[in-house]
């Protein structure tokens, strides 16, 4: 029963995404050009956790909604988040 329990922490730990994720993305319009890696902020970082590794924003947009979508935006990237955790982080082309 331990190490049944042991394992599954494990997992949940291994699989909890609060880190940076680093996105493959095509440089350019053609599909034969190389790809890029862009490193964007991760799904459920904080806004101190995001402002900490990335800096600043370029621009902040207010709050809109219900629940709240905050929209942060990087010069080479978008952020948005929930309340004060990132929803999702979109490159820009």
């Amino acid at each position: 029963m331990t190490n049944k329990l042991l394992c599954c922490l494990v997992l949940l730990l291994a699989t909890w995404n609060v880190a940076a994720q680093t996105t493959p993305t095509q440089q350019g319009p053609a599909a034969s050009e190389p790809m890029i890696s862009v490193i964007v902020p991760g799904n459920g970082m904080s806004m101190d956790q995001v402002t900490q590794r990335f800096g600043e924003p370029a621009e902040r947009v207010g709050a809109i909604g219900d629940p709240p979508i905050t929209r942060w935006v990087y010069e080479s990237y978008t952020v948005y988040f929930e309340h004060d955790l990132v929803l999702h982080s979109v490159i820009h082309r």
